[in-house]
């Protein structure tokens, strides 16, 4: 708890917002035609036309200054930018066709306009999607204006992920993916879904296809009838069985200007199943005929397969299954997801050549072309929601909850024609037993069962729960831990739901790659242990599996403190490294394991001793200063003798203006201060590999605050001095308020009585000397850390009862009214602070869910 108490306080007077200039890069060398997009639905009656190149791009409060800016591209800065490109339509096409506008990826959140007509507002998500381009705004002008608004920030409640979002990849704001424009006829196949059932032990395959069919045409034929009888055909053609295929159609009335759906059942004998080991893929097409006029068509690769989670284990097409699966966050240096498609395909290639066979997209929605790849290289995806560790609070707001619900379904209906998908997740940071978590999870679990019949699953910090209504596969996030305290977790879940039921989502470790073996628990050796073990419980017990994390260290959007500060944001967690080479004990561990090659050997070594030589030199700087200033003179010492253990008396003379020497007093100041900068210094470098102490300080919504915090912790010289100096501004700042508080006085205080107050209240602190050049070392044994904080909240209380006692005496007012007037003084403060984060980013709201994920040992 004294980790949530120090970070807290340390927080509130540490922060500052800064708005960034804005950056735009663009994705170098990249260069696709029309054609590279048929993995997307693909029709030999829709044209596309790429949208890709040179976009005018400007402030959304400043037009007039606008430069060009190749798409796809991302901005880093805090403003709303206008994305602006003017397209030439044949206005006789237009009257004839619809057009529709794809966007493969935008964050955030985006005002589509179409000649300055505002046509659609896309809520928020990186998901694709597309807009209809109004004909009658179409055919008024030959060449027409698509503008896009980008609002590119992240905020606490009302957008997701929050700002708040533990370890988050750097966000791609902007027009990160490529974007299109898709000509179909004025009647076209609107929205296809697919769903599969198995039967005859998966000897016959029963589709049953829900089509959506526009009538957008009102013309007459030559007996003035508006036509209004549409015939559809469903074809499944298995290309590996020299393109033998089967069909279905069905016929609908459809009067103009309305949509009408169908079902249409298409039953397969002897279906060819797919797998990681044989992903067999058959061409589904849809075809929709006016009389014998084919007038439009889609088809798309179509992947039969069924993965079910059972009490005893998960089962792939019937048989027995365990997914070996590892977690990927895509991230291109400080582009965010932003990535050609060859780094795309390269990457899952290293990862199916490892060995695993299934991806968890964690903390990001995946570009369809990874999913597109995952089902060609035999690679189960999981694709989640980015909701992390959501607090109860937000999670009880109506408007909240309305825009997740409102969130899911269009995320749900951007995939909904990917057939491959394995599972879908619901985030992850959830308390099991948080009734209202628990609530949600089933409510959104229930939208998102409408849409699919593949795996829904969620990942939890703790472990004390019961089965949740909707929730197929439970995750256990095991992240900079043990693997024995992992496998508690994995037990304590497995015994009440079942093994088959329960798999590691998220496991594995943040690393320092300045250690190696045993020498500290952040090692890159300790990486692959804890792997190795893993990998090991699952291969000799019924276990649905694990994903390890993560396949590829990745860049944040913040500054991490567990991971190191760098400057360049970069979270070192990964089997292999940023720049892809496969040089880790990691890496060489987990290809023998799922390889069956022979034992790979972890050199572990002795535990050393890791604590920074910097803390010991200045803390004997500091006794050698203190020794020096005790012997520079009697009335020195009898100073601070009286003041030590005669503090009214001591009080007393600086309100009576005996002498006492400023500089000495000023020095004394500086020594209690760099003496507290050693303890926090010492405080903080234990924590840095706490994701305690890193979610406490993401609830303030400021990663200027968390940056500072990691450049403290990992650069310990400069943070000795910064935080001696900023805490030594403190007492300046105590000494300002002391003097302006003294105006309500009739006792008149100088600023020597102020000013000498503060800092001789605070000689208590060097008896903490001798404990402050070893804290590190005593809090490394882990042995009373407890007591440790304990021990030192008393001496904190102590310095802040003879700083109200110094106050009572030169104001020379009744102790009483001093320490009642302190006391509502110090609460409306943080009270007032408090209430400010709250309003501006739900800081209590997320504090609150860090203390939960704190106590259950997250």
């Amino acid at each position: 708890m004294f980790r949530f108490i120090s970070s807290l306080l340390l927080s509130l007077f540490l922060i500052a917002g800064l708005n960034a200039q804005i950056v735009i890069k663009e994705l170098g060398n990249y260069k696709i035609s029309a054609s590279d997009l048929s993995y997307l639905d693909n029709s030999s009656m829709r044209e596309k036309t790429l949208l890709n190149g040179a976009w005018k791009v400007y402030d959304a409060e400043d037009s007039e200054n606008k430069v060009t800016v190749n798409i796809p591209s991302v901005f880093i800065g805090e403003r709303n930018l206008v994305f602006e490109k003017t397209i030439s339509i044949d206005k006789n096409l237009s009257a004839e066709s619809n057009y529709f506008l794809h966007f493969l990826g935008i964050s955030y959140s985006a005002d589509i306009y179409l000649n300055d007509i505002l046509i659609h507002k896309h809520p928020g998500g990186e998901f694709a999607f597309n807009v209809v381009l109004p004909r009658d705004v179409l055919s008024s002008k030959t060449k027409s204006v698509i503008k896009v608004v980008v609002d590119g920030n992240y905020n606490s409640d009302r957008t997701i992920p929050s700002k708040q979002a533990f370890l988050y990849p750097v966000q791609s704001k902007g027009i990160f993916r490529d974007v299109y424009l898709s000509r179909a006829g004025l009647s076209f196949i609107a929205s296809h879904n697919e769903k599969v059932t198995f039967s005859n032990g998966y000897q016959r395959a029963n589709l049953n296809l829900q089509l959506a069919v526009n009538n957008g045409n009102y013309k007459k034929d030559s007996l003035g009838i508006r036509s209004s009888n549409f015939r559809v055909r469903v074809k499944l053609t298995a290309p590996f069985r020299d393109s033998a295929s089967i069909s279905s159609e069905s016929g609908i009335d459809v009067q103009p200007g309305k949509e009408q759906q169908v079902n249409i059942p298409l039953d397969l004998t002897r279906p060819m199943l797919w797998t990681p080991i044989t992903p067999y893929s058959y061409i589904l097409t849809i075809q929709l005929y006016s009389g014998e006029k084919l007038i439009d068509e889609v088809s798309k690769n179509f992947s039969l397969y069924e993965l079910k989670a059972a009490q005893d284990g998960l089962y792939l097409n019937g048989s027995q299954f365990k997914l070996n699966g590892v977690t990927l966050i895509p991230t291109n240096d400080d582009k965010g997801s932003m990535m050609n498609y060859t780094g795309m395909l390269s990457d899952l290639k290293m990862i199916k050549e490892l060995g695993f066979n299934a991806v968890r997209f964690e903390k990001n929605i995946p570009h369809p072309y990874y999913i597109h790849l995952c089902e060609q290289l035999g690679l189960i995806p999981f694709v989640e929601l980015p909701l992390i560790s959501l607090p109860e609070g937000l999670l009880s707001n109506n408007r909240y909850t309305e825009y997740v619900n409102n969130y899911i379904t269009l995320f749900m209906r951007s995939y909904q024609n990917s057939s491959v998908i394995g599972g879908f997740g619901l985030g992850s940071g959830y308390l099991g037993k948080s009734q209202i978590h628990s609530s949600f999870l089933s409510s959104a679990a229930a939208i998102m069962k409408k849409h699919t019949n593949s795996l829904l699953y969620a990942s939890f910090a703790d472990t004390g729960f019961d089965e949740i209504a909707g929730i197929d596969l439970y995750g256990i996030e095991s992240f900079n831990q043990s693997f024995d305290k992992a496998l508690n977790s994995y037990n304590s879940i497995t015994s009440k739901i079942g093994k088959g039921r329960v798999i590691f989502s998220q496991a594995g470790y943040v690393i320092d790659l300045t250690t190696e073996g045993n020498s500290s628990l952040q090692s890159p050796e300790m990486q692959a242990k804890f792997f190795e073990e893993l990998i090991d419980h699952s291969e000799t017990n019924q276990t649905a599996g694990f994903f390890l994390s993560t396949m590829f260290d990745y860049r944040a959007s913040y500054n991490s403190v567990i991971s190191g500060y760098r400057g360049d944001n970069l979270i070192v967690s990964g089997i292999i490294g940023e720049d892809r080479t496969a040089n880790r004990p990691a890496y060489k561990v987990i290809d023998s394991k799922l390889h069956n090659k022979e034992k790979v050997t972890i050199s572990l070594g002795f535990r050393s001793d890791d604590s920074p030589m910097v803390f010991i030199i200045f803390g004997f700087v500091l006794a050698v200063i203190v020794g020096l200033l005790i012997n520079s003179g009697k009335k020195f010492r009898e100073d601070a003798t009286r003041a030590l253990l005669r503090p009214y008396n001591f009080f007393s003379d600086i309100r009576d203006l005996r002498i006492i020497s400023g500089i000495q007093t000023t020095i004394l100041g500086v020594l209690t201060a760099g003496l507290k900068a050693l303890i926090l210094s010492s405080i903080f470098y234990y924590l840095r590999f706490s994701p305690e102490l890193e979610k406490v300080l993401l609830s303030f919504g400021s990663y200027k605050l968390i940056g500072f915090i990691s450049y403290i912790t990992w650069n310990p010289v400069s943070g000795l001095f910064i935080l001696t100096g900023l805490l030594f501004l403190s007492y300046i700042a105590l000494t300002v308020m002391i003097k302006i508080f003294a105006f309500f006085v009739t006792n008149k205080v100088s600023w020597t009585n102020a000013y000498f107050s503060v800092l001789w209240s605070t000689i208590p602190y060097l008896l903490l000397l001798p404990l402050g050049i070893v804290l590190y070392r005593l809090l490394s044994l882990d042995s009373f850390n407890l007591y440790l904080y304990l021990f030192l909240l008393v001496f904190l209380a102590v310095g802040l009862n003879r700083l109200i006692m110094g106050v009572h005496v030169i104001y020379d007012v009744a102790r009483g009214k001093v320490y009642l007037y302190s006391a509502l003084v110090l609460a409306l403060i943080i009270t007032g602070v408090l209430l400010w984060f709250q309003s501006a980013h739900s800081s209590l709201d997320y504090i609150l869910q860090a203390v939960k994920e704190i106590r259950t040992g997250a």
